[in-house]
């Protein structure tokens, strides 16, 4: 399996820890896990480094989680403990702050086993030498702030820097707790519960002036220069530097070995493969195995029919692969191993293939095929290069769902239940010695299901001895757009049907639900957009009496009526009536300018029982439940997998994407007809 397929979803995040409260017999030191001071972390869904604002509010699970050596979830041998009671706390971390103001702090208490490899990290924790620890964990739900921009999120505002993205989590889970080597969090220590938390050092520039003195006064982006704490985990660094090093080992174990009798492509791969072989380790191997053989001849060399240069192995041909694909290998020793290898067709990678995972090669096609893809080597490569095309055709296909509805995840296939409840917010007056009155609770469901759609993909002989690599991959690539489709085409289906909701009235009702308008007055227009603008902002709560005040966010149009919406909403001026010089202006200002965000979306008027001539209007979700998309846990985009097939001489794989759609609340939607 793929580790970096496997946790890719997974977010961590490090902070530093001081053995201020560590408690000898007990094996444990209690620590600030994480504030809600911004960190930069890496964020999986782009593949691009952003700030982030960790609510503590939005905090999932919790009491205990496992405690690791630097995120290795591979084995149970890499848990060193558990992070126990873990709780949000109110505290003062930062003495230069107003004596009214606190922070907000993940507190918990990291408790180590008593096992031997444990014990080691445990005595270098007590000695002051392991000071850091990170947290991993899932985010769930995030509103990002674009760079240089400033958005207001659970009725607390935020700004972003002007060189990178923000985002603001308000829904995580925490999944696990390490030991590492480096803390970005500067807030989030080991616990002193004699005193608050010190700030971090002020680090004096050439002029006497603290970063932060100078910050004062420079720029948004003059400040994002100044700051270059060496306590930021630089991941991509990180990752290429471990890369450029696995690479390096395997060269050297390759030359140790080449021109030793005794030693064969099997014992050599095992050497190459094994992720605790040090270069030192398997010279001592090659040399026993020299020993074994003595000085018996070994037959005559191997003859290969490659001329290449460069040592031929499976990264170097997966990279090979993907440079065929478009995508560059971000090592720059990876990236000339596969320019090197990457004229070679199917048929040739998999001869490479074959030699790579120590078997004999095949001088018949139809063998040589066979081999392969009964190997590890071939299909590896082949699926990873797929997944890499699957992803970044899901990603790069246009969607415009996903920009207004809200979205989750749940644990299964069977039906899940979205239940909201409403209630009064009026206080009730009091008389002396009168009762306080409970509040009166109302609550509103619906239902939906998650369903798997999928495809799935042949690569047979044939495609193999014909080099057809480019027609495999364009497939994946179409089953890449197809899954981003499939969201769009769920939620527009939603607004098109107008389906009934729990209260047995269609989602779009104007007498049940005060949501519809109809009528050549309906068409798209600033009276008519003043009258469904209204109508949202009137609707009540469950209890029919307390007013929402829903701001419509969204104006959602086909693609007949996009020029009429961008006027709308981008003009200075509305014009009542006359032309040219006789044009009658209404006041000096448009007030639609830049008040909705347009979605123009041609499947409003393309699927069966759509218009060229409806429209409508949808508030922001985290306002006011509008239509939800569902995605099966941890499956936010398409998957490829393996398939297993009968025939030998072909490779196969499945695309499958579990989603759903479902309309919530009407009170965020509106809907007029245009005619």
């Amino acid at each position: 399996m793929n580790p970096e397929r496997e946790y890719r979803d997974i977010t961590t995040r490090a902070y530093r820890l001081r053995p201020d409260s560590i408690d000898v017999e007990g094996r444990s030191v209690e620590a600030v896990i994480a504030t809600e001071v911004p960190c930069r972390v890496f964020d999986w869904s782009t593949w691009e480094e952003v700030d982030e604002v960790l609510l503590m509010d939005g905090m999932r699970g919790g009491g205990q989680v496992v405690l690791l050596d630097t995120h290795k979830r591979g084995s149970v041998f890499h848990v060193l403990g558990s992070t126990r009671d873990i709780r949000v706390e109110e505290c003062r971390l930062c003495p230069d702050k107003e004596e009214e103001e606190e922070d907000r702090a993940l507190v918990g208490r990291n408790v180590y086993s008593d096992d031997e490899d444990a014990e080691k990290i445990w005595k270098k924790v007590r000695g002051g030498h392991v000071t850091d620890n990170s947290i991993g964990y899932r985010v769930r739900a995030f509103t990002t702030v674009k760079a240089g921009e400033t958005a207001s999120v659970n009725g607390r505002t935020f700004a972003a820097s002007e060189a990178r993205d923000l985002r603001v989590t308000t829904e995580w889970e925490l999944v696990e707790n390490s030991c590492c080597p480096i803390g970005a969090d500067a807030l989030a220590k080991n616990r002193d519960e004699s005193a608050a938390v010190p700030p971090p050092a002020r680090p004096e520039t050439e002029e006497g002036m603290s970063v932060e003195e100078r910050a004062d006064s420079a720029t948004p982006v003059e400040q994002e220069k100044e700051r270059t704490p060496d306590n930021i985990i630089d991941i991509e660094a990180v990752k290429r530097q471990a890369i450029t090093e696995d690479l390096e080992r395997r060269k050297a174990i390759q030359d140790a070995a080449a021109g030793i009798p005794g030693i064969t492509e099997g014992f050599l791969r095992g050497l190459l493969d094994s992720p605790t072989m040090t270069v030192d380790t398997a010279r001592a191997a090659i040399l026993d195995k020299m020993r074994e053989a003595g000085s018996e001849s070994v037959g005559s060399p191997a003859i290969h029919s490659r001329s290449h240069e460069t040592t031929c192995t499976r990264e170097a041909l997966e990279a090979a692969l993907g440079m065929r694909m478009g995508f560059t290998p971000e090592v720059e020793q990876l990236a000339e191993a596969g320019d090197e290898f990457r004229n070679l067709s199917i048929k040739e990678m998999a001869r490479e293939c074959v030699r790579i995972d120590g078997q004999r090669v095949p001088r018949s096609d139809v063998e040589l095929v066979r081999t392969a893809l009964s190997t590890y080597s071939l299909p590896t490569i082949f699926s990873n290069v797929a997944n890499k095309a699957l992803m970044r055709s899901f990603a790069e296909a246009p969607g415009t769902a996903l920009r207004w509805v809200d979205t989750e995840e749940v644990a299964d296939f069977k039906t899940q239940t979205r239940v909201r409840d409403g209630a009064s917010s009026e206080l009730n007056a009091v008389d002396n010695g009168g009762e306080i009155e409970h509040e009166t609770i109302e609550e509103w469901a619906e239902t939906y299901e998650v369903k798997p759609y999928a495809k799935k993909l042949v690569m047979t002989y044939q495609d193999v001895i014909n080099d057809d690599l480019g027609v495999m991959m364009r497939r994946v690539q179409r089953l890449g757009a197809a899954a981003m489709r499939k969201i769009d085409d769920l939620v527009y289906r939603v607004l098109i049907a107008n389906a009934n909701l729990n209260d047995g009235i269609a989602l779009f009702n104007a007498a049940g639900h005060g949501n519809l308008q109809t009528g050549a007055a309906s068409a798209l227009s600033d009276p008519s957009l003043q009258i469904g603008e209204a109508a949202m902002g009137t609707q009540t709560d469950l209890d029919g009496t307390t007013s929402l005040n829903i701001m419509a966010r969204y104006l959602i149009v086909p693609r007949a009526l996009r020029h009429t919406a961008v006027r709308l909403v981008s003009s200075e001026n509305i014009v009542v009536s006359g032309g040219g010089a006789t044009q009658t202006i209404q006041g000096d200002a448009n007030p639609w300018r830049n008040q909705f965000e347009v979605i123009t979306e041609a499947r409003l008027s393309n699927l069966a029982g759509g218009s060229a001539t409806a429209w409508y209007l949808a508030a922001d979700p985290t306002q006011a439940p509008t239509i939800v998309v569902g995605f099966l846990r941890g499956q936010r985009t398409p998957m490829l997998a393996r398939l297993t097939l009968e025939d030998p001489l072909a490779m196969g794989w499945y695309v499958m994407f579990a989603l759903g759609a479902k309309a919530l609340d009407f009170r965020g939607l509106y809907k007029s007809n245009g005619v």
